[in-house]
């Protein structure tokens, strides 16, 4: 059965505005926090296809929104999100330490946002600013050998953190470079495929527990 509604949670199909080639076109982090929700992203003109037939119901993958647009960039990693979400053991964010300042973006609603969704794919959210001491040299992401764990999501004219950019344990972002590290969907592992050192000692049981499932 077909229901409309404005509310996202627990929806399977979301339908959103896409431009003659079926590329969701938009900048407003509304539309894109969508791609890394458990949501199939459709076509408008799946509701008319459904109209005429209830059979494409079911064959929703005709309609499917396959590339994003964001900041003037095409990503094609709708569908590859679509399945990390619904099969990878492991969460992206796994291992990241989430800190965001007050003022990293002019709309609090995208900082609201924003943060349940983090969480949601695994970054542990952190209310004041990391204190280095706290953390293991050494430890990075799972999914992201290359870079810091702690990430610190600031504004574009925020030069507070300046000195942070050559330290190993931190990796500096605004929002919209956040956005597009998500849109990129990119993985990087040790070569050696050493295990992870964990960013908290305390992570070690929560490393184990997750890797069992694989």
């Amino acid at each position: 059965m077909l229901q409309v509604t404005d509310q996202i949670s627990g929806v399977t199909h979301l339908v959103v505005p896409t431009n003659s080639y079926g590329v969701l076109v938009s900048d407003d982090f509304t539309y894109i926090m969508c791609v890394f929700l458990p949501t199939i992203l459709m076509q408008e003109q799946w509701l008319g296809a459904c109209l005429d037939s209830k059979s494409n119901l079911r064959n929703d993958y005709k309609w499917r929104v396959q590339n994003v647009e964001y900041m003037g960039k095409i990503y094609n990693t709708v569908e590859t999100w679509a399945r990390w979400v619904h099969k990878q053991c492991i969460p992206f964010l796994f291992g990241v330490q989430f800190y965001m300042t007050n003022d990293a973006h002019s709309d609090a609603s995208v900082v609201n946002q924003l943060k349940p969704l983090v969480e949601m794919h695994g970054a542990t959210l952190c209310d004041e600013m990391p204190l280095k001491e706290n953390y293991n040299p050494g430890s990075y992401p799972f999914h992201h050998f290359h870079m810091g764990p702690i990430f610190i999501i600031h504004a574009a004219k925020d030069h507070q953190f300046e000195q942070l950019r050559n330290d190993n344990l931190f990796t500096l972002m605004t929002i919209q470079q956040f956005i597009v590290f998500m849109l990129e969907m990119q993985v990087m592992y040790d070569p050696e495929r050493k295990e992870p050192i964990p960013v908290k000692n305390e992570d070690f049981t929560t490393l184990h527990a997750t890797t069992s499932g694989l």
